[in-house]
């Protein structure tokens, strides 16, 4: 899966198989995506499948709530979750 790729990169790099890894963001990485493919889906789940738009609007709406409760950026927010859509939506909300 995406996470044992997600390893396999991290061990990678601190092997010093890879040199360099990339200093764009992984907020940069999805908004880029969401443009390019805003009806691609970006969320599959037993429950549902949101499309890249979806889920940059559910993202940006819950941030809206964040910043109305008093988050401001570049402070830390847990996202403490159940492994699920809602868990993505919230890490995407607070990046």
């Amino acid at each position: 899966g995406r996470d044992g790729r997600v390893v396999l990169v991290a061990e990678a790099v601190l092997a010093g198989a890879v040199s360099e890894v990339s200093q764009v963001s992984l907020y940069a990485l999805f908004e880029d995506a969401a443009q390019r493919h805003p009806d691609a889906p970006a969320v599959i789940s037993d429950a549902l499948v949101l499309s890249y738009a979806q889920l940059r609007g559910a993202a940006s709406a819950l941030g809206a709530r964040l910043r109305q409760a008093g988050c401001r950026e570049g402070e830390l927010v847990a996202v403490i979750a159940d492994k699920g859509w809602e868990q993505i939506v919230a890490v995407m909300a607070v990046l």
